[in-house]
């Protein structure tokens, strides 16, 4: 596989590839980040505007853990889809769910049922105009520069971030939290949906296009490979803490004293960081030691998970700050280098099956840690008791990422003793 990655390099110079590549890594992450982007990172907004509407607890309330278990139980049969079908139909079909989901949720009864099932309706939506989908889109474009460009592809979850936890925290402010929703529904509508309707193709789709890389291993050979378990349990580790501060992050922060506006304003700094880590670490693993990096990112996320909640001295701002920065390099890392490590190590013949199963991992991770989140809050008042799992779980994952290279080396070993 690496010898045929090879080849494509050398027909595919890095210059020519940013070249013929940009238009669709640029319409990706603006639709990745309008689309997935907005809806797990502002979801948390909407946590205590629906509570006092309908009198739910924390845990009813809650909506992404439900969407993020259905995405991870889908991610590996849509990923099949996806690669036998092509990335542009479902990136088009998911964002017109989508929107008809916000439309709905807008419209919403306090009816549990109604509200839990429109959650499952997005996490369908979610997966097909999701990460699989348009890192298959831009991978085939890029080789050279994959690392650099995935990382500026997932970067878009921040940028919704960004932009979506301001808008629907002034949204709800001054319009409440249903037309919260519809604005949201307006954002795909007119930015998103018309883009990716005109510009995104995978690189054999492309008018002047010729050749499809095919290169890589089936699912069934990947399933076989230690190195993809590793992988796994890494991004499962990783995924369960962030679950809790992707879902729970206002109200966490408002649990630390934080009045709310603050605490949107630091919920931005975690998007923010996210998006930075992402092109950073994008970047690096183009030119440096990529497990090292990885490693390195979720490590210093795991210490700012405890040293967020254990602030010393007075400057309890400013360290809450870079803690929340900290743990952005995990989300960060996370997403990226799932599809970069994918591509690497297994090629583009089965990305989306192999993403897919990656995916549901961490979708379920991230959601388990979401519910978690909700039961020790409903039950204790306080986030403060998962400080230590939240910690330990992100410096298991980032160990378990340095260890990826001496699975390397003894898979090298055995090919060369069989």
């Amino acid at each position: 596989m690496r010898q045929e990655e090879s080849v494509q390099v050398r027909k595919n110079k890095p210059t020519s590839e940013w070249r013929a590549g940009w238009p669709v890594l640029l319409i990706s992450m603006i639709a990745y980040g309008n689309g997935m982007g907005m809806f797990l990172l502002s979801s948390s907004s909407f946590i205590k505007p629906v509570k006092d509407a309908f009198g739910w607890s924390t845990g009813q309330a809650v909506i992404a853990p439900i969407t993020s278990i259905t995405m991870a139980i889908l991610f590996p049969f849509v990923g099949r889809l996806i690669d036998r079908w092509g990335a542009r139909p479902f990136a088009i079909g998911g964002l017109i769910g989508l929107v008809a989901c916000y439309l709905a949720l807008g419209l919403c009864p306090a009816n549990i049922v109604i509200y839990r099932g429109l959650a499952l309706l997005a996490g369908l939506c979610l997966v097909a105009c999701g990460p699989i989908t348009f890192a298959r889109g831009v991978g085939s474009w890029f080789v050279a520069n994959r690392g650099t460009a995935l990382g500026i592809l997932i970067s878009g979850l921040s940028l919704g971030g960004v932009l979506g936890i301001p808008l629907v925290g002034f949204l709800i402010q001054n319009y409440g939290w249903r037309k919260a929703y519809f604005g949201l529904a307006a954002s795909i509508v007119f930015i998103a949906l018309p883009l990716v309707i005109t510009f995104f193709r995978e690189r054999g789709e492309a008018p002047n296009s010729t050749t499809k890389p095919v290169h890589g291993n089936s699912l069934n050979e990947t399933l076989k490979d230690s190195r993809f378990w590793l992988l796994l349990a890494s991004f499962i580790f990783a995924a369960l803490p962030i679950g809790v501060f992707s879902n729970h992050l206002v109200p966490i922060l408002t649990g630390r004293g934080f009045p709310l506006p603050q605490a949107v304003s630091l919920g931005a700094i975690f998007a923010g960081s996210i998006g930075i880590a992402r092109i950073g670490i994008g970047i690096l693993v183009d030119r440096l030691r990529d497990y090292i990096v990885a490693g390195s990112c979720i490590i210093a996320a795991g210490l700012g998970a405890f040293a967020l909640f254990h602030p010393i001295g007075r400057f309890v701002l400013e360290q809450a700050q870079a803690m929340i920065f900290l743990l952005g390099l995990a989300y960060g890392a996370e997403g990226d280098l799932a599809a970069y490590f994918t591509l690497k190590l297994f090629g583009l013949k089965a990305f989306s099956a192999i993403m897919g199963c990656l995916a549901a991992a961490i979708g379920l991770g991230t959601a388990v840690g979401g519910v978690l989140g909700s039961l020790v809050a409903d039950r204790a008042g306080s986030y403060d008791p998962l400080a230590p799992f939240m910690a330990a779980s992100l410096l298991l994952s980032g160990f378990l990422m340095l260890a990826q290279p001496s699975f390397h080396k003894a898979r090298s070993h055995r090919s060369v003793a069989g």
